[in-house]
């Protein structure tokens, strides 16, 4: 039986087409695994204002505050200087990956700040729980009149000043270098917008029923700024095309925190389906083919593994998780998933924070060696997520649970060995400069070349 791949223009086998389902689909490096890095463009937090940004800095708190993990070269915290940008880009590039996977933090046309009277004035601008403040809200303060104000999208939610300036500077940084870049949409928590709360239907007031309308307007603001920029034709050539399992060749959005509150914890087929209405109202907007490598959110545990401790639980609050042996199957129908991209998941499993201590490491590693497994065996392409360890300690001092594993022989071998087992379709490394995590893929005064070698190991496997 033949057919033509969508957007081939010679007949070739069916299942030669549906061989390359999660594999790159640009000019040169067609077929691809996809090798990926997540990066957050932007000038660090360090206090400096810059004037593409439109908004004002906020006060320099990386190093004092949070950071964990530091680079030995300082070039790479510097992102005013376009040398520096593209020394970042070729640097990925050298340690052999062929796609960035750009943090995003909403559409491009965000205020600085939103008016968000419902949240408790007592709560604006605390930063430590109290009596009458049970969850503050640090990024909200009182402006003129008393008035709550919130800072609203990559101003004050990013770990960089991951402006709209800076993604276009991404872009630009990497014109010139072999790599391709993928929007990686998150979710921005407190008041602000969040994807468990808008797919597959919102439960914001003001869309009440609608169709994911924050996912759509800021995957369409996107495409609007990235490949249909009249003045910029060339971007539209750095956003990664990845095969789908019919063949046919779709921009890749990644799609962090993937969990819905308006389905029940039952409602897999609805949950799968959303996908390709999102995916079939984009295309009927901007006549643009978009697909999804999404980051499941993980189930509660029901085995220990043999560790010690008590059994624990998924600490991300959500109606719906997806899980592989029920969702997996309704995603497989899906023409738009393109495969599964993890953000760290072992991250989201501890103890329980009333009953439990935190997990230990050994749970870390059986739980992520099981979670890889079951959701390759699913048959949809899976990248094996990697991280060189985590290192949260100083951004979560005040809440419960494990704040630093990893960066060791033990871990890396662990993760060594699941990307030779489950990441044949290609891996995805967490981070680039997620320094408040402990999280970088250069040499760091912390982790010295750990990190370097690491990468080099895995890149060996491909």
């Amino acid at each position: 039986m033949f057919r033509l791949c969508a957007l081939a223009t010679t007949v070739i086998v069916l299942n030669a087409c549906a061989g390359k389902w999660g594999a790159l689909a640009n000019q040169g490096v067609d077929g691809q695994p996809v090798r990926t890095i997540l990066f957050f463009a932007g000038e660090q937090l360090d206090g400096r204002t810059l004037p593409q940004n439109l908004c004002p800095a906020l006060p320099g708190n990386i190093t004092a505050g949070c950071q964990t993990a530091y680079p030995l070269d300082q070039t790479y915290l510097d992102w005013t200087n376009p040398t520096n940008r593209v020394r970042a880009v070729q640097k990925i590039a050298g340690l052999g990956f062929n796609t960035i996977s750009m943090s995003s933090w909403g559409e491009s046309w965000l205020p600085c700040t939103t008016d968000c009277s419902y949240v408790s004035r007592e709560c604006c601008g605390k930063g430590v729980p109290d009596a009458t403040c049970p969850k503050p809200v640090p990024r909200c303060f009182l402006g003129d009149g008393g008035t709550r104000k919130c800072r609203i999208g990559w101003y004050g939610a990013a770990n960089t000043q991951l402006s709209p300036a800076a993604k276009t500077e991404l872009f630009e940084a990497s014109a010139q270098q072999r790599v391709l870049i993928m929007p990686f949409i998150e979710s921005r928590f407190d008041y602000d917008w969040n994807f468990r709360t808008d797919f597959p239907t919102s439960l914001d007031p003001r869309f009440q029923g609608q169709l994911a309308p924050g996912l759509i307007s800021q995957i369409e603001d996107l495409i609007t700024t990235y490949i249909k920029n009249p003045n910029h034709p060339e971007w539209r050539d750095k956003w990664a095309l990845v095969y789908d399992q019919h063949g046919v060749k779709r921009y890749a959005v990644v799609i962090v925190q993937a969990s819905s509150d308006s389905l029940g914890a039952n409602d897999d087929q609805k949950f799968a389906a959303g996908f390709d209405q999102v995916a079939n109202k984009i295309f009927a907007d901007t006549q643009i083919k978009v697909g999804f490598f999404i980051d499941p959110i993980p189930r509660n545990p029901t085995t220990t593994f043999g560790c010690t401790g008590s059994l624990p639980v998924s600490t991300y609050a959500a109606g719906f998780r997806p899980d592989p042996d029920t969702t997996g199957p309704w995603l497989l129908q899906q023409d738009s998933i393109l495969g599964i991209h993890a953000y760290s998941p072992e991250g989201w499993i501890d103890g329980r924070p009333d009953t439990g201590p935190p997990v230990n490491e050994c749970f870390k590693i059986a739980w992520k060696e099981d979670f890889s497994r079951r959701w390759q065996a699913t048959g949809i392409p899976f990248l094996q997520d990697v991280t060189p360890g985590y290192d949260g300690s100083k951004l979560f001092t005040s809440s419960t649970g494990l704040h630093r594993w990893g960066y060791d022989r033990g871990w890396r071998q662990a993760l060594l060995g699941m990307t030779i087992r489950y990441g044949r379709g290609g891996l995805v490394y967490n981070s680039w400069n997620g320094y408040c995590e402990g999280l970088a893929a250069m040499e760091t005064e912390q982790q010295g070349s750990y990190n370097v070698d690491f990468i080099r190991d895995l890149m060996a496997i491909y």
